[in-house]
């Protein structure tokens, strides 16, 4: 966090800006967990890894595996209005970069 305030600067921010810094900062906390969870893909423990992150985010991993309408509301707090059924997008390492 204390990085991605450096990188901010001094003065007033515009919305654009912060709104940019926020989406920086949320594509660098999901990138460790997203190359975690392609490697268990790769070594056939997706299932461990998903309920391993269903325990720390509070992801109903059986929803996010069984591709049903269920998976639109996988993560239990907050709004899903805008949820992709607790799927992270593929580019999101590169949002705000």
């Amino acid at each position: 966090v204390e990085e991605e305030i450096d990188r901010l600067g001094e003065g007033p921010l515009s919305t654009e800006d912060a709104a940019r810094a926020l989406r920086h900062l949320a594509a660098r906390l999901i990138h460790n967990p997203t190359v975690m969870a392609r490697r268990a893909g790769e070594e056939s423990q997706q299932e461990r890894y998903l309920e391993a992150l269903g325990v720390v985010l509070g992801i109903d991993e059986t929803a996010l595996m069984s591709g049903d309408d269920v998976a639109a509301h996988a993560f239990s707090p907050g709004d899903h209005s805008r949820s992709r059924g607790g799927v992270c997008p593929r580019d999101v390492h590169t949002l705000g970069a």
